[in-house]
């Protein structure tokens, strides 16, 4: 009963679940039992905000260059410059479960700041091919 219950919970679909006899267990060989789950919330959008700090370095380039018509040209020596910077950032991802009935769970979702800019779709399947493997 904890094993059907687990595999139940584990489907990611039930907020709860709850397998037990329905009389008490005496000494019959078969059993009567009760399933009770609670279903989670379909539909889900999470979202944030906030602010991230980015040390960013760099250097110039430097060295000599030749040109065909025998004139040189020569670049200054390396120098460095740091900009630091606090840049705002944000993430929105919505996910459905239980897609086609069969406990399968998509999600969309973006990350967009100044310097990264993501997007990320996922499909995942809980008994792919009818096995006790899941999918992502």
């Amino acid at each position: 009963m904890l094993g059907s219950e687990s595999s139940l919970y584990n489907l990611g679909i039930f907020d709860w679940a709850s397998v037990a006899p329905r009389t008490p267990i005496t000494d019959q060989s078969s059993e009567d039992v009760l399933v009770r789950v609670h279903e989670e919330k379909r539909n889900s959008l999470t979202y944030g905000v906030g602010f991230q700090y980015t040390p960013v370095d760099g250097s110039l380039s430097s060295g000599l260059w030749l040109c065909p018509d025998s004139q040189r040209w020569v670049f200054p020596a390396p120098s460095s410059h740091r900009e630091d910077g606090l840049q705002p950032l944000g993430s929105v991802q919505y996910s459905r479960l239980n897609v086609l009935g069969r406990a399968e769970t998509a999600s969309v979702g973006a990350y967009v700041s100044i310097l990264d800019q993501r997007g990320n779709f996922s499909y995942t399947d809980p008994q792919f091919l009818g096995l006790t493997w899941s999918s992502c």
